[in-house]
């Protein structure tokens, strides 16, 4: 297989077993050719695990589209595989972690800054989600995130259908912000 040499960022399913397209995987962000970071940036990277939930038995995961650059301003955080048609909220912070928390695993610590949650948003039919990072809104993310900086991000969702917590969360993204 032979990457274009345009290509860009994007997702990738896998079918794993069967004909039809009910036996495909969720579309699992990839950046086969590392365009995705923009200019001089690195693209984010996904770590930490997720874990099914009512909606996908491959769990919830993270995804992006933009740029990692702080002057492009143009990244969109994504999440796949979440439960259809329930309330989230992407959220972030400066550490890495991985603990037990609702149905899940809490990806995104607070360090000495805090967490920051981003406004609720409602999944799609599928499940899946997005929010816009805009950095031109004095009082948001402009007085937390700057470029050289690294911040974490994870979708924490509604799951009333799998019972226990009746929430779980995604795993999460790593971002290295550049100008």
């Amino acid at each position: 297989c032979t990457i274009p040499a345009n290509a860009g960022p994007g997702n990738v399913m896998v079918r794993t077993s069967g004909t039809s397209h009910d036996d495909m995987s969720n579309a699992w962000p990839t950046d086969l050719g590392n365009n995705g970071g923009g200019g001089n940036c690195t693209s984010p990277n996904n770590y930490c695990s997720s874990t099914p939930n009512s909606g996908s038995p491959f769990g919830a995961v993270m995804g992006y589209s933009g740029t990692a650059s702080y002057s492009a301003n143009d990244l969109v955080l994504e999440c796949y595989g979440a439960v259809p048609n329930q309330f989230g909220i992407f959220y972030y912070g400066p550490n890495q972690i991985q603990i037990p928390f609702g149905d899940g695993n809490r990806c995104v610590g607070a360090g000495g800054t805090g967490v920051f949650r981003l406004p609720v948003v409602f999944t799609d039919s599928t499940g899946d989600a997005q929010q816009d990072l805009d950095f031109s809104v004095v009082g948001t993310l402009a007085d937390n995130i700057q470029a050289g900086e690294v911040w974490n991000f994870q979708f924490w969702f509604r799951d009333p259908l799998a019972g226990g917590a009746t929430f779980n969360l995604s795993d999460a993204l790593e971002v290295t912000f550049c100008n």
